[in-house]
């Protein structure tokens, strides 16, 4: 979903890893209400600054990657669809400086995806994951899916490092650990 044309709608529940409310449910005699928690504020709070639990993991992954940061992604850039199979969902997200293939395993196995063809003709072109900074070159011909998992991949003319990839977008910091570089795409 977050990474289609038009804007995302995530329900608040989705965000904050809300378990099932059966108390609720007890308590209305609707079943509707296992999904209808009403959060205390300070609950919230303590349980999103806690850091370890699923509310604050969720909360935390979804705000990192959030899709304001590529201009791929803006609600109103080009998308197009690809028929690799039946068990692959894969879109091109196009903008004027960046494209993202956004490849989505559908189904309960493994799958493998064979990468199309590099937009650059260039010799050097990779494929680099937008959510852990994975590189997948010319010898990479094809990466595994978990089930239902997704990718986001640029095509990138060259590998950047965290820290270049800062400075283009006008950021600085430290120098973060090199990502492990096996086969399985990061998780999306």
């Amino acid at each position: 979903m977050l990474a289609l044309q038009g804007i995302p709608a995530l329900y608040i529940h989705s965000m904050t890893a809300t378990p099932n409310d059966y108390a609720g449910v007890e308590r209305s005699g609707r079943t509707r209400t296992i999904n209808r928690h009403v959060w205390q504020l300070e609950e919230l709070q303590r349980l999103l600054q806690d850091g370890t639990t699923p509310q604050a993991e969720i909360f935390d992954e979804l705000r990192r990657r959030i899709r304001r940061r590529q201009p791929a992604f803006h609600p109103e850039s080009d998308q197009q669809t690809l028929d690799l199979g039946r068990d692959l969902f894969v879109v091109w997200r196009i903008a004027k400086y960046q494209r993202i293939l956004a490849v989505n395993n559908m189904t309960d196995r493994e799958q493998a995806l064979l990468l199309p063809p590099h937009p650059c003709q260039q010799p050097g072109g990779v494929w680099q994951g937008r959510s852990g900074g994975r590189v997948y070159g010319a010898a990479d011909r094809h990466i595994i899916l978990k089930p239902y998992q997704s990718a986001w991949l640029e095509p990138k003319k060259q590998v950047l490092g965290p820290r270049s990839e800062e400075k283009d977008r006008g950021k600085t910091g430290p120098r973060t650990k090199e990502k492990n570089r096996s086969k399985e795409p990061e998780l999306i």
